[in-house]
């Protein structure tokens, strides 16, 4: 292993710390995924597919805490870049006041970069861990150069951009090969558009007490079988069905949600008017008591610098001052960088 190294950059200076990471004995079940839907509103939702029983655990929603932060950084770096450009239509480039402005935007962009890989990290991190936690051998994403996008405003296509590069998928890559976990991709078409309990055709509708059809609504309706969901937990369940079926959506196996030997349903949040938390049919939304609830991860992600407050916890880091509301405790071994 090689000496510790400074190189100096535009950004300052860095220390490269090279690192040996222990092999690790990792227990994985056979034709068991995670599969994962990425989203603009929330990161990521993820689901475990077995390919023998079906849907085993609850859907896990990632959305990171700095995901706000990120939407105000960008907003207001694309204001001065406004302000800069309207400057230089009045010649105005030479002066202090442009000098000033330039600084600043220059500023809040390398900010705006470092929160995003930032997040994209912690979002790799936690798709990896999970994927430890239930045995899975692969990851399962869509492939994203074959998304359709929706119509959006500039915000949120950039924010789509972002995950579109592929950046999260290289950085879930490495991070999975280091524990032995295989990273797969699918073709999208059809995830969002296809029941996973019966296999039959549904329709995105505007919400759980509106199935108007809605192109891009954020919920699913199926009228074959009475199945509500979350539109993304739908996507999410697909991308595992379309792999583990290898072939097209329409022949992909149904599956079911079975945890702990019981058939269990996700209920939807009591919120009135929020959007439901996973797959429930009409017969089954009594079971209030069901385990298949939704378990946000926002409270995982890191939100300080690197290096001033980092727990080591299994393939990912976690700031000491952060908590979770899983349950579950992360191996050790820290996968960073």
């Amino acid at each position: 292993m090689g000496a510790p190294t400074v190189h100096q950059s535009e950004h300052g200076y860095t220390l490269d710390m090279p690192v040996e990471i222990p092999a690790q004995d990792i227990e994985t079940t056979e034709n068991r995924v995670l599969s994962a839907d990425l989203g603009v509103k929330k990161q990521a939702t993820a689901v475990v597919v077995d390919g023998d029983n079906g849907q085993i655990a609850p859907p896990e929603i990632i959305d990171h805490s700095s995901k706000q932060k990120l939407s105000r950084l960008t907003t207001e770096a694309d204001h001065l870049d406004d302000w800069l450009a309207a400057l230089r239509h009045d010649g105005k480039a030479h002066t202090d006041r442009f000098k000033h402005l330039h600084n600043e935007y220059e500023y809040l962009r390398q900010k705006e970069t470092r929160l995003r890989n930032q997040i994209q990290h912690d979002v790799a991190n936690q798709l990896v861990w999970l994927a430890l936690q239930y045995g899975c051998e692969t990851i399962v994403f869509e492939s994203l150069g074959q998304i359709e996008l929706p119509d959006v405003d500039g915000t949120l296509a950039h924010s789509i951009s972002t995950w579109a590069r592929g950046d999260l998928l290289d950085l879930a890559e490495y991070k999975a090969e280091l524990v032995g976990v295989i990273v797969e991709s699918v073709n999208p078409w059809g995830t969002s558009r296809f029941c996973p309990r019966c296999g039959d055709r549904g329709e995105t509708v505007k919400a759980p007490d509106d199935h108007t059809e809605c192109r891009h609504g954020g919920h699913f309706h199926c009228e074959s079988c009475g199945s509500e969901c979350d539109r993304d937990v739908v996507g999410a369940i697909n991308v595992g069905r379309k792999y583990l079926s290898d072939s097209t959506m329409e022949k992909a196996k149904p599956v079911a949600y079975i945890e702990a030997g019981n058939h269990a349903s996700c209920p939807s949040p009591a919120v009135e008017g929020a959007r439901s938390s996973g797959v429930q049919s009409t017969a089954e939304q009594q079971q209030d008591s069901a385990s298949g609830c939704q378990t946000r991860l926002a409270r995982h992600c890191a939100t300080g610098k690197r290096g001033e407050s980092e727990m080591e916890m299994g393939g990912l880091h976690q700031n000491q001052n952060q908590s979770s509301n899983t349950g579950r405790q992360l191996p050790s071994g820290s996968i960073t960088r």
